[in-house]
């Protein structure tokens, strides 16, 4: 018979928020840039993290549609662990490693439409995980 703290318990709600920034340096190579993130995350039972990430981007330049694509680094640390969410685990300090891309149609069109996607495998002290991601967007412009 398993205890209750076996049992996995993740949470009901997660509220996370993040901001990034890209520096392309060099403005004879405008399709190589770097580009940094941080993040503060909140989940109920009492797990409180921040994030960190950085990748290296190239991308294409054309006029009308865009892809992009990187290597990507992630650190998640948590500032208060909460409650066990898996197996009586509690979440712990993990670097993650992967890749993102994606692409744009329509960057210089009034209408515009994005797809990115991407994987980080993170290893922590006692196991690891597998993120995936995948997300849409559009956008109208009036000049």
């Amino acid at each position: 018979m398993r205890r209750r703290q076996d049992v996995p318990n993740p949470p009901d709600w997660l509220i996370a928020v993040r901001g990034s920034a890209r520096y392309a340096p060099d403005s004879e190579r405008p399709y190589l840039a770097t580009v940094a993130g941080t993040g503060f995350g909140a989940a109920e039972g009492g797990l409180r993290y921040l994030t960190l990430d950085a990748s290296e981007v190239v991308s294409t330049t054309a006029r009308s549609a865009n892809a992009y694509g990187g290597p990507q680094l992630a650190l998640s640390v948590p500032l208060a662990r909460g409650r066990a969410i898996s197996y009586g685990k509690r979440p712990r300090t993990t670097v993650y490693i992967g890749a993102s891309g994606g692409g744009l149609l329509g960057d210089r069109d009034p209408f515009s439409a994005s797809l990115d996607l991407g994987m980080l495998y993170g290893l922590s002290p006692d196991e690891s995980v597998s993120l995936f991601w995948a997300s849409l967007g559009s956008g109208f412009r009036r000049d």
